[in-house]
């Protein structure tokens, strides 16, 4: 996620009106996210595109295990709600 957070960062540092999403994706019932859908569109001062991206960040561990599909037991872990 560093890098497009870097990306937009530098897009607005630079003078760019930036549109900018990060939504979790969940699966399940499971309360920790699968991953990220992160997207950004810029436009310049003059009117010309600037950043422009759209991708799905999985969220993963160093060892490429997904945290949102961590089991316990067998049993997926952690379930449940939130408030």
């Amino acid at each position: 996620m560093r890098t497009y957070e870097s990306m937009v960062y530098t897009a607005v540092m630079a003078g760019q009106d930036v549109m900018y999403t990060v939504s979790p994706r969940y699966e399940g019932s499971r309360t920790v996210p699968t991953g990220y859908d992160m997207s950004a569109y810029g436009i310049n001062s003059d009117g010309s595109v600037g950043i422009d991206f759209d991708v799905f960040i999985p969220n993963e561990l160093s060892t490429g295990d997904n945290l949102g599909t961590q089991s316990s037991g067998g049993v997926p872990a952690p379930t449940g709600s939130t408030p």
